[in-house]
């Protein structure tokens, strides 16, 4: 066994030529007064000391892929990997120097080779300020207006030892072109609808050049200060969707209840298709819905052979059926999209999960999937699965590569899962997509990606678009067979054509009979001599009636008040419409009915208009 100085060497050397110089960044602080310094240097793990890394969030920014949280194992001076004796998703401890790791961000060099026998990684690390967090199960998102990383939003720190929760904040990282960079505190966090959130865990999120999204989560007593008083075992689920706008950097929390029955969901991924729809398109895959008080089994599985779309120019939700090698429900897989220079196709590769079980039968989830669309087809990497994992990230890596990396071993004893030495080089595996199969390194001179032939001959047999669960879909993803109108019933227009045929000559039946009763009721009102000598005393609304019915003519009433007032002559005595003293009266049969509004007519004595707000007199006042 190796003692910690001849470790030491061994670092030393696998690091020499790599990165001899270290970066510092000043930043100061609120009130200008403090100064702390980030340091960016060579990550210390090499492929021989690194065993397990998880639970961290990840992101590609120019030609490095960053990677922020998550806890990792290594081994000690004994070449053992050791772990605390905490429960719950403990933190692992194995020398002093370890302590470094807790509190800094990594960036992998993506323009240099590696295999799994020679060529090391170019791995820097950077410090954090104080107070700058580092959380498990978050996220990581790059702002396409500055190309800064934006973390600290959502997650929960590690349950190590002492383990306090971050306040709720917001923190950017302005890379500095060479794998370095600073983390600042941001100014995000003002909007108003910041302060109504709560930091979630593990939900589902992804970004666009416009908005930043997460879907649910939960919070527990490890994701923030107002909730650090759960038990352990307590989860909350977090219902809707935030998202984040990264132009105006307005916060939103918006309705999900088209996703799940609850508007809940974690353990899932989320990826952004950025060819079809005006703004690109969120697909959601997999997860938990419901029962988020454990992280186990009894959750409810979102099953893959359904797969729910959102688009973010309506905000409007869809749910469409997948065919072919669909996986069996997981939890905690990758998931990364690519889109073929070759065909208007988009397809996401998931990798890995947890399916509910521990042991060799964990085994059959080290699996490989790859979901085209607009096809929403499922396809299986044909390999014999060995080394399940869960808890990790991946990333196109703009050819025909993904990028895996870290996740705890599933197809251990639980109580072995961080200490099982990983197969791979500390913890990144690359796919290739075109192939369908695994590599042994990366190569950063890869050709691009074109579809596989098992993508490009399902087109070919199947066509373009399956058979949709929504229509509106179709419509969406440019499925120029679907009709946007609705079909026409030539049986149903017939009888409609019919129908109106009748109802018109009752109609005019109707307009004959009341003109006829018009003109008999006007020439017998014309023989009637106007009998009012002075005012008419109006002290019902029957008298109302009464006055207008029995003259056409305008006639000066009192009333109630006892102030004079004038009844418009309207184009005969069966109107039913007077106005009294700002008070509209209607006749409807032999019943009164009243408002409060009034309308302006030439005997209005130039009373300017008040609105038509009709209101019966049995109807309730609101």
């Amino acid at each position: 066994m190796k003692s910690l100085a001849a470790w030491a060497a061994l670092a030393l050397m696998s690091t020499e030529g790599l990165y001899s110089f270290a970066q510092e960044t000043e930043t100061s602080g609120e009130d200008d007064t403090t100064t702390t310094t980030q340091r960016t240097t060579q990550y210390e793990v090499d492929a021989d000391t690194y065993v397990r890394r998880a639970f961290h969030s990840s992101v590609i920014v120019g030609d490095w892929l960053y990677i922020d949280g998550g806890d990792i194992v290594t081994r000690n001076a004994d070449g053992e990997a050791q772990q605390t004796s905490r429960q719950y998703m403990s933190r692992f401890f194995v020398s002093p120097a370890d302590q470094l790791l807790e509190n800094t961000t990594l960036a992998v060099d993506l323009t240099q080779s590696w295999n799994d026998t020679f060529a090391p990684l170019n791995i820097l690390e950077t410090t954090k300020p104080e107070g700058c967090p580092s959380l498990n199960r978050g996220s990581l998102w790059s702002d396409p207006t500055d190309g800064t990383l934006v973390m600290g939003f959502s997650g929960e720190t590690s349950a190590g030892e002492n383990s306090e929760p971050y306040p709720l904040s917001v923190w950017r990282f302005t890379p500095n072109g060479r794998g370095g960079g600073s983390w600042n505190e941001s100014t995000d966090a003002i909007d108003p609808a910041f302060g109504t959130i709560t930091r979630p865990s593990s939900g589902l999120t992804a970004f666009s050049n416009e908005s930043a999204y997460y879907l649910g989560g939960y919070s527990n007593y490890l994701t923030s200060e107002d909730t650090k008083d759960l038990r352990p075992d307590d989860t909350i689920p977090l219902p809707g969707m935030i998202e984040y706008n990264f132009q105006t950097g307005a916060w939103h929390n918006n309705s999900a209840a088209k996703y799940s029955p609850k508007g809940i969901g974690a353990f899932g991924r989320m990826e952004y298709v950025p060819n079809f729809g005006e703004k690109g398109l969120f697909v959601m895959i997999g997860g938990a819905i419901d029962g988020l008080k454990s992280y186990y089994a009894d959750n409810t599985p979102q099953k893959f052979d359904n797969i729910t779309v959102f688009d973010p120019a309506t905000q409007e939700w869809y749910s469409q059926a997948t065919t072919g090698d669909v996986p069996d429900p997981r939890y905690s897989f990758c998931s990364a999209g690519v889109k073929p220079i070759d065909a208007n196709t988009f397809e996401i590769f998931v990798f890995g999960g947890f399916g509910g079980v521990n042991g060799q039968e964990a085994t059959k989830f080290d699996e490989t999937f790859v979901l085209t669309i607009p096809g929403f087809n499922w396809f299986r990497a044909p390999y014999p699965p060995t080394a399940p994992r869960y808890g990790h990230t991946c990333h196109s890596l703009g050819n025909r590569q993904v990028m895996t990396i870290g996740g705890v071993a599933a197809h251990v004893d639980p109580r072995k899962k961080w200490v099982e030495p990983d197969n791979v080089k500390q913890g990144f595996g690359i796919f290739d997509m075109s192939a369908m199969l695994w590599n042994t390194g990366y190569d950063p001179q890869a050709a691009d990606y074109f579809q596989s032939p098992p993508v490009k001959s399902f087109y070919t047999s199947k066509g373009r678009f399956p058979t949709w669960t929504q229509k509106e879909l179709g419509v969406l993803m440019g499925d120029t067979s679907i009709s946007t109108a609705a079909p026409v019933n030539t049986a149903a227009r017939a009888g409609t054509i019919a129908g109106a045929l009748i109802g018109g000559l009752i109609l005019i039946s109707l307009l004959l009979g009341g003109l006829l009763v018009f003109l008999r009721r006007r020439r017998r009102n014309a023989d009637i001599k106007n009998q009012i000598s002075g005012p008419v005393m109006l002290d019902s609304k029957t008298a109302v009636t009464e006055a207008y019915t029995n003259f056409s003519k305008p006639a000066m009433v009192l009333g109630m008040n006892g102030r004079p007032q004038r009844i418009v002559e309207l184009a005969h005595p069966q109107v039913a419409a007077y106005e009294l003293d700002a008070g509209q009266y209607k006749l409807k049969e032999d019943d009164m009915l009243s408002s409060v509004g009034s309308r302006s007519s030439k005997g209005s004595g130039g009373r300017s208009s008040r609105g038509d707000r009709t209101r019966s007199s049995k109807e309730p006042k609101l």
